[in-house]
């Protein structure tokens, strides 16, 4: 004999679906029955539903505080959220995007060519979004919009926009290297390149 909740489920599927066949109906009135016996096998076991959407309120804040304090640090010192306000970096990094500074990148490697890094400049509060380059001891040259590295052209299949610019060759410090942005259809003059020390490297883009 069919329970009384068991006999309205089943109505109350049959009058949402009349045209369902009955063995569908039968399917349904088993897995009704299926979950009602799971809830009374949870209650066996000391579950509570209202027990789990409104749990000790003392333990809900301490759980609350302990969560926000884990969200502080991952996002203040683990992952950062940063903004691009330039558009040095396009078409790669749109202008006033959003992103998130990863700063384990570089925890067990270190840093490549090609790699799009984070540099800081004033704390963590202002960085740079270039791509490395060349490393120290390298020399670094412009000649009518091309890149030379140690005298040798660099393909540069990020490079998008066409460019002019010139620049004589000059070579990598120790303990630094040398990054540019992927717009090279800015002016020379308005973008913000050339070498920084690897100290400055906060990260790497999230995505």
């Amino acid at each position: 004999m069919k329970e009384p909740a068991a006999c309205l489920s089943l109505v109350c599927f049959r009058a949402i679906f009349p045209k369902a066949r009955k063995d569908m109906a039968n399917s349904f009135l088993q897995f009704f029955m299926n979950l009602r016996s799971r809830r009374e096998q949870l209650r066996g076991q000391g579950f509570s539903f209202k027990h789990f959407l409104f749990p000790d309120t003392k333990k809900s804040l301490l759980r609350a505080l302990l969560l926000i304090a884990l969200a502080y640090a991952f996002f203040r010192w683990i992952c950062l959220p940063v903004i691009i306000s330039g558009g040095s970096m396009e078409p790669t990094y749109a202008a006033h995007g959003f992103n998130f500074c990863w700063r384990p990148a570089y925890l067990f490697s270190s840093p490549q060519k090609g790699d799009v890094v984070m540099l800081r400049m004033a704390g963590q509060e202002v960085m740079l979004l270039k791509r490395i380059l060349a490393f120290p001891g390298e020399t670094v040259e412009f000649r009518k919009g091309k890149l030379y590295v140690n005298g040798a052209p660099v393909d540069e299949p990020y490079v998008k926009s066409p460019c002019d610019w010139e620049l004589s060759p000059r070579t990598v410090d120790e303990g630094k290297v040398y990054v540019i942005g992927d717009n090279r259809g800015m002016s020379i003059d308005g973008h913000k390149f050339g070498q920084t020390e690897i100290k400055r490297i906060a990260g790497k883009p999230l995505w």
